[in-house]
């Protein structure tokens, strides 16, 4: 078995050996619904444990080139996973509240440099939100993304913060005009410190003619001509920092035709 190039900086060597694998798991979870109230509630929490008989042994060299290789090595996991999704609708306002939660923990044995270790990895994600449909031509949607992530190895311990923002926007002035926006605001960065945010912004204008089978549609996307998002991934025994190159703003005009008949209104 030879090493097979998976990556610009990865060589992994396959093994002709099957993986043994034992696992272990229960699960448990909770549901609450009041219609007359609009409330909506959901925990669920899963425990999982597993042994393996395969273990990848993880090896940096001089030049920064990692090399994977499966070694017969007893080796255990154990994760946890809560989530909880909740709603509340208030009819009187026409409001509605969102809250979603996610709380992921995994603790694993690694083989870095002849070396073994345990991997512990820890994922915080909220995401709370409104909707708001309280006026008869205008509608609001505002959603955040919260996400802290934590890696501990025998190397080192790696923090990674975000946050993303989304307000959606929409007004009706009649049957025949629909203005919509859409606005995004990126946040990321290392041990406590945000930085690289970048914010998006999309506007769509569609207009209808009353009695006409055509349809105009006029959406400009990137509107601030923003160029680069910035993300944080992490492996076993490295920390990847990617640069995403975004598309430059455009305009795009459409227009659309209904093959169905037209209604006749008496």
């Amino acid at each position: 078995q030879g090493y097979v190039i998976t990556g610009y900086r990865n060589m992994q060597k396959r093994s002709d050996k099957l993986d043994e694998k034992e696992n272990f798991s229960y699960s448990a979870g909770i549901k609450y619904k009041n219609p007359v109230t609009g409330f909506f509630s959901s925990w669920t929490w899963i425990h999982n444990q597993s042994a393996k008989s395969l273990l990848y042994r993880n090896k940096l060299q001089a030049n920064g080139l990692f090399f994977y290789e499966a070694v017969e090595d007893k080796n255990r996991a154990i994760s946890d996973n809560v989530a909880t999704e909740n709603s509340w609708f208030n009819s009187k306002r026409r409001i509605t509240f969102n809250l979603k939660g996610n709380y992921l923990r995994n603790k694993r044995e690694y083989l870095f440099n002849e070396t073994k270790g345990w991997l512990q990895n820890q994922t915080i994600l909220l995401q709370p939100g409104i909707g708001l449909n309280c006026w008869k031509k205008l509608g609001l949607d505002y959603n955040v993304n919260f996400s802290l992530s934590m890696q501990k190895n025998l190397q080192a311990q790696t923090t990674i913060l975000g946050q993303n923002h989304k307000i959606s926007f929409y007004y009706y002035p009649s049957n025949n005009h629909w203005l919509g926006a859409n606005f995004e605001y990126y946040l990321y960065g290392q041990q406590q410190q945000l930085k690289n945010g970048e914010f998006f912004t999309n506007i769509t204008y569609t207009f209808k003619p009353q009695n006409s089978r055509f349809q105009y549609k006029i959406r400009c996307s990137n509107l601030f001509n923003s160029t680069e998002i910035v993300d944080y991934l992490y492996s076993d025994v490295a920390l990847f920092e990617s640069h995403y190159n975004i598309r430059p703003r455009e305009i795009i005009l459409s227009v659309s035709f209904a093959l169905n008949r037209l209604k006749n209104k008496n």
